[in-house]
């Protein structure tokens, strides 16, 4: 069996489509998955508090929010589809390399922020009790 060049390339001619196609769908979902859990971690703050203590607003707890709304923030912009600029002189490879780096300073911008959140939270816990 001799294989041509057409065949050995048109897998990864699949391949490349599928991912091309792909990542809106993975920054969307992405950006659903982590809006979730920051609306959870805002639940979680104030469930925790409420029975622990009674809400009481101070700095700390403030900062949590505010971080944690922050991360909100990112998410939302994460879960917008995002506009693919394609002309004929569009680089495919370089226009996927830029959506997925964009996921990624996402990603990282919104692991950033809730980690951020939790600390002044954890402290005050820590040292109210």
């Amino acid at each position: 069996m001799t294989l041509r060049g057409e065949e050995i390339a048109a897998p990864y001619r699949k391949w490349l489509d599928n991912e091309v196609s792909n990542v809106p769908a993975v920054r969307t979902d992405l950006g659903k998955f982590f809006f979730g859990v920051s609306t959870g971690t805002v639940a979680m703050f104030i469930g925790l508090e409420k029975t622990g203590f009674g809400v009481k607003m101070d700095k700390l707890l403030v900062v949590s929010l505010l971080l944690t709304l922050a991360s909100m923030i990112i998410a939302l912009f994460m879960a917008k589809p995002p506009l693919w600029r394609l002309t004929s002189s569009t680089d495919i490879f370089a226009e996927h390399d830029k959506h997925v780096e964009a996921v990624s300073r996402y990603v990282w911008a919104w692991l950033a922020l809730w980690l951020l959140a939790l600390v002044p939270w954890v402290v005050r816990l820590l040292f109210s009790a």
